[in-house]
């Protein structure tokens, strides 16, 4: 569940917009990703108000885990990354 702007945290692959890691994917703090599926009027909500590109909501979450096999599931379902080049 979703309790910024409600809903379930759930999108489809096809939606996204982009992704990548901050700072990068050898040390990964962040995951990001960007989406369309959320309503337009709700991705200005939280870090989206400060995205100036009004292309998607954005969305940022820990990265736990594994990220080398995050980017791999990525670049498998959504393709690569359009974020920033690898450092």
């Amino acid at each position: 569940m979703n309790y910024v702007i409600g809903g379930t945290n759930q999108w489809n692959y096809d939606s996204f917009v982009n992704w990548g890691f901050f700072p990068s994917v050898h040390l990964p703090v962040l995951v990001y990703f960007k989406e369309t599926q959320t309503p337009k009027n709700k991705w200005n909500v939280g870090p989206g108000k400060y995205d100036y590109r009004d292309n998607g909501m954005v969305h940022f979450f820990p990265a736990f885990g594994n990220s080398y096999q995050i980017k791999e599931e990525l670049e498998k379902r959504v393709g690569p990354s359009k974020s920033w080049p690898e450092m």
